[in-house]
């Protein structure tokens, strides 16, 4: 699974690499790191009975990223990876997955 951001549009969604299926998380001009801890505790009480297949999380070092928002998904039993720093080749697959984001 990838956490994969939309900056221009404020989005936030979560992609699993197996399907490339995109699970919207949620859209916000300034995300903070409460936000998206938030956000990953919304993706696991979405994910409930299916929350066991997933293993591992990837994502961007972005400060938005917190220590909160990691251990909210390793106390569900998902390892949280960062990718490499200055490797823009990373978020490749991601950036033509996630949908725009509604105007609110």
């Amino acid at each position: 699974m990838r956490l994969v951001r939309d900056e221009e549009a404020g989005q936030c969604g979560f992609l699993t690499v197996e399907s490339g299926r995109f699970v919207p998380a949620g859209c916000r001009a300034n995300p903070d790191g409460l936000w998206t801890a938030r956000q990953a505790r919304n993706l696991l009480t979405d994910l409930v009975e299916r929350a066991d297949g997933f293993e591992v999380l990837i994502r961007d070092r972005a400060s938005q990223f917190t220590e909160t928002f990691d251990a909210v998904l390793a106390d569900a039993g998902i390892t949280v990876c960062k990718v490499p720093p200055r490797s823009p080749q990373a978020n490749a697959c991601a950036r033509g997955s996630s949908s725009p984001c509604a105007a609110r």
